[in-house]
């Protein structure tokens, strides 16, 4: 069956049941967004958001990472931008801050926020990451 915005609300579905265990208020505001309730999904997601925001580096890096690592999901489309704004874009902040900044966080950065100064820095920091398949889609995006 086809349906409008299937890939959305088969991609959040996903995302919803994979980070259930470890962030039940993300699991449900997907459950509550797929059935229709935007409202009160919007609701749930606030005080997740605000949760997130007193949460360790360690963990905030954790939901990021299973965020943009899920496999057949677009995180574009499945993080709003109240989450976006103030727990993913923040935290991969503080991740790139870091000494040791891992190259996927440079990726995600650069080809999500579309940031292109970042890119240059990957390459200084990460030099094999110019022969990484990753790496081209975010030149050819950005």
């Amino acid at each position: 069956m086809h349906y409008w915005n299937k890939d959305y609300f088969e991609g959040l579905q996903r995302l919803g049941a994979a980070v259930a265990a470890l962030w039940p208020e993300y699991a449900e505001f997907a459950r509550l967004q797929n059935q229709g309730l935007r409202t009160s999904a919007l609701a749930t997601l606030s005080r997740f958001i605000e949760r997130m925001r007193h949460e360790q580096l360690a963990s905030r890096w954790q939901f990021v990472r299973t965020i943009y690592t899920q496999r057949h999901v677009d995180p574009r489309r499945v993080v709003p931008h109240p989450l976006r704004a103030e727990v993913i874009l923040p935290t991969l902040r503080e991740v790139l801050a870091g000494d040791a900044a891992p190259p996927d966080a440079f990726l995600w950065m650069a080809h999500y926020y579309r940031v292109a100064a970042l890119i240059e820095r990957r390459v200084h920091i990460h030099p094999q990451a110019r022969d990484r398949r990753s790496f081209d889609c975010v030149r050819s995006a950005g």
